[in-house]
């Protein structure tokens, strides 16, 4: 049976920057609900669960980026959810030199990065596995959302948030041009695009790994498969075990992200990470994740607000590809989304 919900503001995407925007219209005293599609929370702060531990293969660890991601690190520090991550980070170049980079601030969540999310989203109303198909605005000026799920939903909401990857967006917003919405607000939304990413986590025996170069992670330069290596087990006790999260180039992603499965693409991940990690190609066992939109593609010009319409129901459109793609451009992207909905709502 399908339910409906009526609320001040419905947000699509339970990622970094609508969990934030949700937060701020929460505490200013409206009602929100979040739709989430996946089961998870915080979009690519994301950690996989692994038989007695866990491995982040979305964001790799937490950097002070910012004033967002400053207060992030001491909130989470004294909850004791982040801790310093010491473990050494090398580069290697197109040569094979291997180089130790500068020690600088980086922040590990012991129990995965999913943490940071689940932290920031307490008290929030959040609807998953929840896939909205469709929005359209009624003649009471609401929108209207209906979801795809298992029991899936229609949401009535005065206001309007769509946290979610532009190239997500623009299916939704296309047929709204034709009751008011602005051209110029789509074609904003249509001219962002991604770079995808493709990460393997791979598990090893702990002998296997007893030989390896003892990095916390490395990162290869101008490499054609591989951006970046992390020994999980540098972050958090896996006792008995190894596992290693491999990110791809978005080269080799592009090649293999249609691909009905990703072996191959895991494969030359594997053998590409065995030049510094011997045996690396034979994990026990070795699972794969497409980020399909893994990152705004260079150079995207940030917007100076997220795109927003009061035509025909108030709507905003946000997300860190509005100023960026790392974690401080989530928390200003939902912030500054949530700025533009208080000033039409007051």
């Amino acid at each position: 049976m399908q339910s409906s919900t009526v609320t001040d503001v419905a947000i699509v995407g339970a990622g970094l920057a609508g969990i934030t925007c949700g937060q701020a219209l929460r505490r200013s005293g409206y009602s929100v609900v979040i739709l989430e599609k996946s089961r998870g929370l915080g979009g690519r702060v994301a950690t996989r669960r692994l038989v007695d531990t866990c491995a982040d293969h979305g964001t790799k660890f937490v950097e002070p980026q910012g004033s967002h991601t400053q207060q992030l690190i001491e909130q989470l520090g004294d909850r004791q959810l982040l801790q310093p991550w010491t473990a050494p980070v090398w580069t290697v170049d197109a040569a094979g030199t291997l180089t130790p980079m500068e020690p600088q601030p980086r922040y590990v969540a012991p129990e995965g990065m999913t943490a940071i999310a689940k932290f920031l989203a307490d008290g929030l109303d959040i609807r998953r596995q929840q896939r909205v198909l469709g929005i359209a605005p009624t003649d009471a000026q609401t929108w209207e959302l209906t979801t795809e799920a298992t029991e899936p939903l229609t949401i009535h909401a005065r206001n309007l948030v769509l946290a979610i990857p532009a190239p997500q967006a623009v299916p939704l917003l296309e047929p709204l041009v034709a009751q008011g919405l602005p051209m110029e607000v789509l074609e904003t939304v249509r001219g962002v695009t991604f770079d995808p990413c493709i990460t393997a986590i791979a598990t090893y025996p702990a002998d296997q790994a007893a030989a390896w170069h003892p990095v916390g992670a490395l990162q290869p330069l101008q490499h054609p498969v591989l951006r970046w290596v992390s020994r999980e087990s540098q972050k958090r006790s896996m006792p008995g075990h190894e596992v290693c999260v491999l990110h791809s180039t978005p080269a080799l992603a592009a090649q293999h992200i249609d691909a009905p499965t990703l072996e191959a693409a895991g494969a030359a991940m594997l053998q590409a990470g065995a030049a510094w990690f011997p045996g690396m190609e034979h994990p026990q066992p070795l699972q794969l994740h497409r980020w399909r939109y893994g990152f705004a593609r260079s150079p995207h010009a940030p917007l100076n607000l997220p795109p927003h319409a009061k035509t025909p129901i108030p709507l905003v459109i946000t997300g860190d590809w509005c100023l960026g793609s790392n974690l401080e451009a989530a928390f200003e992207a939902g912030t500054r989304a949530a700025s533009v909905l208080e000033k039409w709502l007051n």
